[in-house]
């Protein structure tokens, strides 16, 4: 959700398309760096503790909605998600309206 909104803010920051390129081509390669440091720590390229901390870490899982029972929270994640995009669709609207007024 985070890279979301820092990819929206780029977009409406950016004054020029070179701009906008070169921030998401950034945003690309700071959101990548840390699959690789992951997958470098995983074959052994780095210490024995940070290999083993990495295997355990692929071995990890979730545990299960514990809301998934009650009947009020069941559609909790998927209202959530909703919300979240009718309040970006709004603020889109908003920027458009502003630009289309030449403020």
């Amino acid at each position: 959700t985070t890279s979301l909104l820092v990819n929206y803010l780029l977009l409406l920051t950016s004054d020029t398309i070179l701009g906008l390129m070169m921030n998401f081509v950034a945003f690309d390669f700071l959101m990548d760096i840390d699959n690789i440091a992951f997958h470098l720590a995983l074959e052994g390229y780095l210490t024995d503790s940070i290999e083993y901390m990495a295997k355990a870490a692929t071995k990890l899982t979730l545990p299960k909605k514990s809301y998934a029972k009650r009947h009020c929270c069941r559609y909790l994640d998927s209202m959530f998600l909703i919300v979240v995009y009718l309040l970006v669709v709004a603020c889109w609207i908003l920027v458009t309206m502003n630009q289309l007024r030449g403020n």
